[in-house]
């Protein structure tokens, strides 16, 4: 689905983008790719989300996260860090960030649809789960190789019509103006690919020389030069293994991959050349050992015989010698025969073996008659090796011709990894639902309740159950707003940001850490977190925005915690009281409001007050807390049991001073 960036995030960032991203700029938000985005100059990583979050809900005509008011949003980011830790992949990790919070039930039910699916397989391979993630870790984004030019090959034309079209980054292109040009080719390259144009005069020499001859209406650089689409394999060798290997646990079709992958270790291996192969450098090695080898020999041999030479024969190599242009010669013609017999027979016999080691005619390496010590012959050595690498390139060529025949699968390599990334998120959420005990929370029009939730935020959190307005819970009266009350640390602010969580998950489409939930679907949710700080600018400002909330048609959800910490104890019974008025007045409006002024607010206007109550203190002194809210009954406070703890952990004059405060807090 295509998005419009000036849309979404103004004319100026969209120039912005695609200044940096041109044509993949709009893509790169639709896949909610933060990660990149957040590089950009003035890019921090909440601009980068809300711009992505802002292209999902104009793609879905959804509000989006902008349903979430006050501290809502920082729950929510926080309940994405969160589930982002189920996931493997950084892509299913951006994944997840398209999942904001809905309006549209048609929508949410699909999700749903899907979270359940999500569940179902998770459990199939629950146990094989360890080994999978694994193996989700070894996966990349499938990378570039960099462009280079490729010294071993030549194009070869003589068409003026093809000259132009054949420049190319990867290699040489040779214009043919005679056939010395093929003959240049033939003896400077290992590969020489002969193109004809309609307007060729010299083809039969192209022809001769080349290993590859094609036309310019069915040349194709790829094909013909495929060692770019080799190394594009190569450098994404370990994720394609890894993609190969989670199909294969997944019970996928791994077809292509094994073929892919059986054809690169071949390459890797050279098992693509011909049967007793053997490298330039392993030919040159095996010739360099073998004429030290020549040498020892040939001494042994002679050291063997009996050459004694008489006194007439060596006045007569004096003689030759000074005699001759040539010394050398004249002392090699002068030797015994026997000297010849002995090297001959021992070239042969190295020779031999250099040939039955590499397969190769070594007749032409050393000299033919006897010298010492003996070197082996350099040029037919450099023409051996030259000849030796233009066949093993010819014979890898072919193999890497296979490879590159698998360029055209890339689209179907890519849906893979789509489909990997996929299975990564599906996993990742049905770990969280099984991890969790979640369920699949039902809607209702009125209303917000849960059993046995439970806060992921906290590790061995107590579940809890509560209920506002109109469900099919009986477990509290159907009051659309409550005030909880209750023990210092009791977990007032914990069952607010647990039905907050539930809230944003059932929202999401998500399945939620409660045994059951009924719920609507807001169309605004306010969270108003406490205060760090009491003054004036923070009292205004919070009741500047509290207020249009509480009065605005829409269903919609509200959650304040302590909002006397903002202003004086003595007003602040009165403006919740009056608040809670307001609220009640709104039939659109659902709200729990945590707070220690359960007592006054009774006294100024008729609400449900439900309590968290401390029962004492256990052995160490700790606050024995009942988590579960009682509804309808108000909470005690605590100051009373932590001066008791003070009062039983101190003693003497400190002591007493304690015991003072306890006796004045018993006569309230």
């Amino acid at each position: 689905m295509e998005i419009d960036l000036g849309a979404i995030c103004g004319e100026k960032t969209a120039a912005q983008l695609y200044n940096a991203f041109g044509d993949d700029a709009a893509r790169i938000v639709r896949d909610c790719e933060v990660e990149r985005l957040v590089k950009l100059p003035g890019f921090g990583r909440k601009k980068a989300l809300a711009i992505v979050r802002k292209a999902y809900a104009h793609l879905y005509d959804e509000p989006g996260s902008s349903i979430l008011t006050g501290q809502a949003e920082d729950v929510y980011d926080t309940l994405q860090e969160f589930l982002s830790g189920y996931v493997v992949t950084a892509p299913a990790r951006n994944k997840l960030l398209a999942y904001i919070p809905l309006t549209n039930r048609d929508l949410i039910e699909e999700r749903q649809r899907y979270f359940q699916e999500a569940g179902a397989l998770y459990e199939r391979v629950r146990d094989r789960y360890g080994e999978i993630a694994r193996t989700l870790g070894e996966l990349t984004a499938i990378r570039e190789p960099e462009i280079r030019k490729y010294y071993d090959y030549v194009l070869l034309t003589d068409s003026n019509e093809a000259q132009s079209q054949l420049k190319n980054p990867h290699c040489d292109v040779l214009f043919m103006d005679t056939p010395d040009e093929a003959e240049y080719a033939r003896s400077s390259y290992s590969f020489v690919i002969y193109v004809a144009g309609t307007d060729s005069e010299l083809e039969e020499y192209g022809e001769q020389y080349a290993d590859r001859i094609c036309t310019l209406a069915h040349f194709d650089l790829t094909t013909l030069i495929p060692d770019q689409a080799v190394e594009k394999f190569m450098k994404n060798e370990c994720t394609l293994r890894a993609l190969r290997d989670l199909r294969a646990m997944l019970d996928l079709e791994t077809g292509i991959l094994d073929s892919l992958l059986d054809a690169l270790a071949r390459y890797r291996a050279k098992d693509g050349a011909a049967e007793n192969h053997i490298t330039p450098d392993q030919f040159v090695d095996i010739v360099r050992k073998k004429e030290g080898e020549l040498n020892k020999r040939i001494l042994n041999a002679l050291t063997e015989r009996d050459l004694g030479i008489k006194a007439t024969r060596l006045l007569d190599l004096v003689s030759s010698i000074g005699a001759s242009d040539d010394p050398t010669e004249a002392i090699r013609r002068s030797l015994p025969v026997e000297f010849d017999e002995v090297y001959h027979e021992v070239v042969s016999e190295v020779t031999s073996e250099i040939e039955d080691a590499t397969g190769i005619d070594a007749s032409s390496l050393f000299p033919d008659s006897f010298s010492y010590p003996i070197s082996i012959e350099h040029e037919p050595l450099y023409d051996l090796r030259r000849e030796l690498e233009t066949t093993d390139f010819k014979s890898r060529y072919d193999l890497k011709q296979t490879i590159a025949s698998f360029s055209k699968r890339w689209p179907d390599i890519e849906a893979m990894l789509d489909e990997a990334i996929t299975y990564d998120f599906m996993l990742a959420m049905g770990r969280f639902i099984h991890e969790n005990g979640c369920s699949v929370p039902e809607f209702v029009e009125d209303g917000m309740s849960f059993r046995e939730a439970t806060n992921v935020f906290i590790d061995g959190a107590t579940p809890v159950s509560y209920k506002i307005g109109t469900t099919p819970h009986d477990i509290a009266t159907s009051d659309r707003i409550a005030v909880l009350t209750g023990a210092n640390s009791g977990g007032k602010t914990t069952l607010l940001e647990t039905g907050l969580t539930l809230q944003l998950l059932a929202q999401m489409g998500m399945p939620v850490p409660a045994s059951e939930m009924h719920t609507t679907i807001f169309e605004s949710i306010r969270y108003l977190a406490k205060a760090k700080s009491q003054n004036a600018g923070a009292f205004e400002t919070t009741l500047t925005s509290l207020v249009p909330v509480a009065t605005d048609s829409g269903k919609r959800l509200i959650l304040i915690d302590e909002l006397e910490s903002i202003t004086e104890p003595g007003s602040a019974a009165r403006i919740i009281a009056t608040l809670i008025t307001i609220l009640q007045r709104n039939e659109d409006a659902y709200a729990i409001i945590v707070t220690h002024l359960g007592e006054e607010i009774e006294k100024l206007c008729t609400v449900r007050i439900d309590g968290i109550e401390a029962r004492g203190l256990d052995d160490d002194l700790n606050l024995i807390v009942e988590r579960q809210p009682a509804f309808g009954r108000m909470g005690k406070s605590t100051p009373e049991l932590i001066v008791e703890k003070l009062y039983r952990s101190s003693t003497g004059d400190v002591q007493k001073v304690y015991s003072e405060m306890l006796e004045q807090l018993k006569k309230r």
